[in-house]
């Protein structure tokens, strides 16, 4: 964290954090494949990225929604993902051709969020 402080505090000029600079060939770093069962979400985002077209931005629109939901505890954790699966069903995938088609996409996607949250309230 002494980068991003340092960063933070004397922004906009650069100082040393006292921190030496990260040499990943000095690092071992180890994955693993995801549990796509504990992180439902993800497989839900792994899903959307292989669909493409208008799906990643109904699903950013509507899990916006639903965190902030989540937050003003107005519905679970747990629902987050449901939220945004029910979402990528009601909404028709479409190409996405310009920035009024995203902004149509987002907009109905949140509609559609809301309208979900309400039903459940």
């Amino acid at each position: 964290m002494r980068v991003p402080i340092a960063h933070a505090m004397a922004w906009p000029t650069r100082i040393s954090s006292g921190v030496e600079k990260l040499d990943l060939t000095k690092t071992h770093l180890e994955f693993m494949q995801a549990d796509l069962s504990k992180f439902p979400c993800l497989a839900l985002a792994m899903q959307v990225q292989k669909q493409g077209q208008s799906a990643p931005t109904v699903m950013n629109a509507a899990n916006e929604i639903a965190v902030q939901a989540f937050l003003k505890e107005r519905i679970r954790f747990t629902e987050i993902t449901e939220l945004v699966s029910d979402c990528l069903n009601q909404i028709d995938r479409q190409p996405i051709s310009s920035i009024e088609d995203v902004l149509s996409v987002d907009t109905m996607s949140r509609q559609i969020a809301d309208q979900w949250i309400l039903e459940r309230a």
